[in-house]
């Protein structure tokens, strides 16, 4: 092997790694979220349907969303970084994903968290009752 070839190889394995990159905050998360909803439900709307309709359906589909992602971190499941912003909504009344508090993968297996889910679950199933029977006409 000659002495370039060995330098080359040398420098390949010590090459600079780059600093994490930090995810979209939260916030940015949930005003995305928001326009691709109202979006759909403009598009809904030209295209004739009943807007009451689209804005149940953008609700239902959101609670399936952060209730789904939240049972995910329940189960210890790796979560991509905007299904874990949707995972910390009910997860923050429990004390996880918040500044102060535990992290997010500590909420694997806790009764807190699992709690927390059982209580999204139903309020996420309220909201969703309330607003199709005042929104959507019998």
């Amino acid at each position: 092997m000659s002495k370039a070839h060995h330098h080359r190889s040398a420098r390949k394995a010590h090459a600079r790694s780059k600093p994490a990159r930090q995810g979209a905050p939260d916030g940015a998360i949930y005003l995305g979220i928001l326009m691709i909803g109202a979006f759909g439900v403009f598009l809904w709307h030209i295209m004739g349907g009943e807007w009451q309709h689209a804005l149940v359906g953008f609700t239902i589909a959101v609670a399936v969303l952060v209730n789904l992602y939240t049972w995910r971190v329940c189960r210890g499941q790796s979560v991509l970084p905007w299904q874990a912003a949707l995972a910390r909504l009910p997860l923050r009344c429990a004390g996880y994903g918040t500044k102060g508090g535990k992290p997010i993968e500590a909420a694997h297996g806790s009764d807190r968290a699992k709690i927390m889910l059982y209580l999204s679950i139903a309020t996420s199933a309220v909201v969703i009752v309330v607003l199709t029977v005042l929104l959507i006409p019998m």
